[in-house]
């Protein structure tokens, strides 16, 4: 049981095949099927699916999204969380916004491909009137890389946040019309 819990804070849900939350509270529940612990830690489990999968689908990574609540749905596909988080899903995949996965390498180096790309994706945001997320490895990066963009665009007031993630992307939420 012990171990089951360890897994679970660890974010080892499923993976690896060996050593993972989900197999450790199955095994308890086969020789106790009513046991409340492990019970929890299954429903947690699928809690922290969906958390990740709504972490996922604002940066437009929405194979992984989907694949997180399919993981979610295989543990328990009557949880209450679910129908609401595959919704939510849906309509971030079929908003109007533009989602730019980036290489980070070229924005670590702050190379001149970067800011040319920032330059246009500023150009973009702009024209759209769109809310720019940026989503990078660092503070720095993510903080450059807003500032780029503003310098393009003069006085024009660019409205943005940042989110610290592995990967390096920009959203440019566009109002709807």
């Amino acid at each position: 049981m012990f171990e089951g819990l360890q897994a679970l804070d660890d974010d080892r849900l499923m993976t690896p095949i060996d050593d993972n939350a989900h197999q450790r509270f199955q095994r308890v529940l086969a020789m106790d099927p009513g046991n409340a612990i492990a019970l929890d830690g299954l429903n947690r489990i699928v809690i922290r699916y969906v958390e990740l999968s709504a972490e996922a689908s604002p940066s437009g990574l929405f194979a992984n999204a989907e694949a997180l609540l399919e993981n979610a749905r295989n543990i328990n596909d009557k949880h209450p969380t679910l129908l609401e988080a595959w919704i939510e899903l849906e309509s971030e995949r079929n908003s109007n916004d533009l989602f730019l996965t980036l290489y980070s390498g070229e924005f670590a180096r702050r190379t001149e491909g970067a800011q040319l790309l920032l330059a246009d994706i500023a150009v973009k945001a702009k024209e759209n009137d769109a809310f720019v997320l940026i989503t990078a490895p660092n503070d720095e990066t993510a903080r450059w890389m807003f500032l780029e963009m503003r310098e393009v665009l003069g006085g024009f007031r660019l409205r943005g946040n940042i989110e610290l993630a592995g990967q390096t992307s920009i959203r440019l939420r566009v109002p709807e019309d």
